[in-house]
């Protein structure tokens, strides 16, 4: 069963959106690529084919997947950081779980080239199933140009910056799931955010669904004196976030 079936089936617990990120990897030779998505506290990093439908919340459609907690991605950016820099044969990885069976990735270099394999590794240390993903070589390119007036350029290949991609996209997630970044972003725009439950408690309260009660506690808002009108029903909802509340 997809890791987040049972979760989201689950009608007492709060249903949670997958946030797929814009970056996606391509490997047209191997037909594969390589997505991100956001889910749950987590990121998933997946392996599929490109004949495949990727923006789907059935995990049947990876090849091979795992989902990194923010400490296990940054131990990968910073391995990932090292196959920048060293260029050598050398293979790194961390493990992911808590069962008998583990998430596994690695990321290396085969002959200068680098690639990344995802699997699962059974207790005695064999694969139960493993999938490997090889970044494009002499595949992305900037233009150096000789000649503007004639356009005369030249080719020049970036062979690392899929793999720089990759390091952005796990060191930002393991930094910005501290939180600090969703903060001060609602800390500034806090004006704004007041505003709109402004607007929508002024909508709420013209249209009946809350009534605005007075934090008065005097002798005459207290219940030994009646009120005016004895067919008014006081509203239970104090603020829009109990009427989110209620609304679920």
């Amino acid at each position: 069963m997809a890791l987040g079936n049972t979760y989201q089936n689950n009608k007492n617990q709060m249903w949670e959106a997958s946030y797929y990120s814009r970056l996606r990897i391509k490997n047209p030779k191997d037909n594969l690529a390589l997505g991100f998505t956001f889910w749950k506290g987590t990121l998933k990093v997946s392996i599929s084919s490109l004949s495949k439908d990727y923006h789907t919340n059935d995990n049947n459609s990876d090849l091979a997947y795992i989902h990194l907690s923010p400490t296990k991605a940054r131990l990968l950016a910073n391995l990932v950081q090292t196959v920048i820099e060293q260029k050598s044969d050398n293979i790194f990885g961390v493990d992911t779980g808590i069962g008998e069976v583990h998430g596994f990735i690695a990321i290396g270099r085969e002959q200068g080239n680098p690639f990344l394999l995802i699997a699962k590794v059974n207790p005695d240390g064999t694969f139960e199933s493993s999938h490997r993903f090889n970044f494009n070589m002499n595949y992305n390119y900037s233009l150096k140009v000789h000649d503007i007036k004639n356009l005369k350029c030249q080719k020049e290949y970036d062979n690392e910056l899929e793999l720089q991609q990759l390091y952005d996209i796990l060191a930002d997630y393991a930094r910005f799931s501290s939180g600090a970044i969703g903060a001060s972003v609602y800390d500034i725009g806090r004006y704004e955010a007041a505003k709109m439950s402004n607007m929508v408690r002024k909508i709420a309260e013209k249209t009946g669904a809350i009534e605005f009660k007075s934090n008065d506690n005097s002798f005459f808002n207290s219940n030994s004196v009646s009120d005016v009108s004895d067919n008014v029903t006081k509203s239970r909802y104090q603020s829009i976030n109990d009427l989110d509340d209620e609304l679920g």
